[in-house]
């Protein structure tokens, strides 16, 4: 880790590298790689506890998370459904997640998101795709 890199906090957009590992019991036997993006502590409920695991944390800084079906909600909260689509695979699984990039999210980025995680409903012009 660069001590000099910028570390994850409120309103970053970071840029994640995840490798999905199916576990014991899961009908997938491929590992799934994928990329994520996201803006951190945007979400109406508060920071979610995947969040709380990334927070300080800088480019290059990797961590697993062992999931069992039934948790996901609970640990990733509003960015659920973003996770779920990106990586195309149900629990049990391993995710090993490396942060590829840290910077400040532009205002625009923050309303998008924002958006999506509520559904917006579309023609609000937010660009969400809803």
């Amino acid at each position: 880790m660069n001590k000099n890199a910028k570390s994850i906090g409120p309103m970053d957009k970071i840029h994640l590298q995840i490798k999905a590992v199916p576990g014991e019991g899961n009908p997938q036997s491929e590992s799934a790689d994928t990329q994520m993006d996201l803006i951190y502590g945007i979400g109406s409920a508060g920071i979610s506890p995947f969040e709380k695991m990334l927070h300080a944390k800088s480019v290059g800084d990797e961590f697993s998370l062992p999931l069992e079906p039934g948790v996901d909600n609970v640990i990733f909260g509003h960015l659920r459904h973003t996770l779920v689509h990106a990586i195309q695979m149900a629990p049990p699984y391993t995710l090993h997640i490396t942060v590829a990039s840290v910077v400040p999210a532009l205002a625009q980025e923050i309303v998008r998101a924002m958006a999506q995680t509520t559904g917006c409903g579309g023609g609000c012009g937010c660009g969400c795709g809803h």
